[in-house]
């Protein structure tokens, strides 16, 4: 097991597991590429875009607007 683990972690590439007994599969991935792939769905899902433009509209609203360089973008 514990070389499984460090194969996953060394070359950061998915791996599809087949069972042959049945047609079940898996993807074995590192942990590192797990918890980026939640964030992103995280920060694509429709409730944390809701959140995030409903408090720049606030923020809008109240004047509480800065300018920032493009560079600082």
């Amino acid at each position: 097991m514990k070389a499984l683990i460090h194969a996953v972690g060394k070359d950061s590439e998915p791996t599809i597991i087949v069972n042959d007994q049945s047609e079940e599969q898996a993807v074995r991935i590192s942990l590192e590429d797990y918890q980026s792939m939640e964030e992103t769905a995280y920060l694509l899902s429709p409730q944390a875009n809701r959140a995030h433009i409903e408090k720049a509209f606030k923020q809008a609203r109240s004047g509480a607007l800065i300018t920032l360089p493009a560079k600082d973008l």
